[in-house]
């Protein structure tokens, strides 16, 4: 009863509320009207967003940094964790009976796009910096004859691997582990596993390279980040001059060789290399950052 009370509130005294009954809400937390949250356990980390109309059931509920759930969304399962700035998109559906392996993990930087149906009734884990397409499915139970009859029944974990690429309307079917750096198909169907850093696509899918793609060096690592700075300078109206652009009075400096591959700007670090970026950059070079991910660069705050 207090979950849908406090959904018809507005965020400043949901936030509020929810402080006062113990539960580990974060700095800047924004939980909108709608917004049904219903967990024995919830920890918000500082800048999150959900909803609107956002429907969460789940006995653990633990949420990073700047992550955000846009609605209408549906999610109900056993535990939820999401990594710090984790994107969910409107239209996801994440559903399953309440057993004790129905958790979904997802991990920083991870993002799911709309009209996703996932269902994580054996457990699924999706590592770091991954992205999900939209309309893609997820199962990790699949059965409709009668097993007694004979009926073929599929019940195991999904995992999928870090910087895993899963474009729109594929289909990952249970006990399947894509590995780390894969890059799969549109409209594929996976009912098998695939090794880390390979290519695979199909019905069924089925591997076309290994690796999926070549690895860049540090040159051209500099290149590239000099080539989104000028088009970041350009799309702006400005011009990058000597590694150094300005855009909405903010001056943002590429760092000058060396083992390291920064964007600085005053108080604010993005790390290119390891994607990571102090708190305030965030929030204070929001315009960058959310540039950089059009070009698969997506910033996991640092830990204090």
């Amino acid at each position: 009863m207090i979950a849908l009370l406090l959904a018809c509130t507005p965020s400043l005294v949901h936030v509020f509320i929810r402080r006062l009954l113990g539960q580990a809400i974060g700095r800047g937390v924004r939980i909108r009207f709608g917004t049904v949250i219903r967990a024995k356990r919830l920890e918000i980390g500082d800048h999150t967003t959900i909803g609107p109309l956002v429907y969460i059931s789940a006995g653990d509920v633990k949420l990073g940094k700047f992550t955000s759930i846009r609605g209408p969304t549906f999610i109900s399962c056993t535990a939820v964790n999401l990594g710090n700035n984790v994107r969910i998109s409107s239209l996801v559906i994440v559903r399953s009976d309440k057993r004790k392996n129905a958790k979904l993990s997802v991990g920083h930087c991870s993002s799911i796009f709309p009209c996703c149906w996932i269902e994580p009734g054996e457990g699924i884990q999706i590592g770091e910096h991954v992205s999900i397409g939209g309309f893609s499915l997820i199962f990790t139970h699949a059965v409709w004859t009668s097993y007694i009859d004979g009926g073929p029944l599929l019940r195991a974990p999904v995992v999928i691997g870090d910087r895993t690429y899963i474009p729109w309307k594929v289909f990952v079917l249970p006990g399947v582990t894509i590995g780390r750096d894969c890059v799969i198909g549109a409209g594929a169907v996976v009912n098998k596993s695939v090794p880390d850093q390979t290519l695979a696509a199909g019905v069924p899918a089925r591997v076309l390279r290994s690796p999926a793609f070549d690895v860049t060096d540090m040159a051209e690592k500099r290149r590239r980040a000099e080539e989104i700075l000028a088009n970041f300078a350009a799309d702006n109206g400005t011009q990058l001059h000597e590694g150094v652009v300005e855009v909405e009075g903010r001056k943002y400096r590429l760092s000058n060789g060396g083992g390291d591959l920064k964007i600085h700007s005053d108080d604010v670090t993005i790390d290119l290399i390891k994607c990571r970026v102090n708190d305030a950059g965030l929030s204070k070079a929001s315009t960058l950052t959310n540039y950089l991910r059009d070009y698969g660069i997506r910033l996991n705050p640092e830990e204090k």
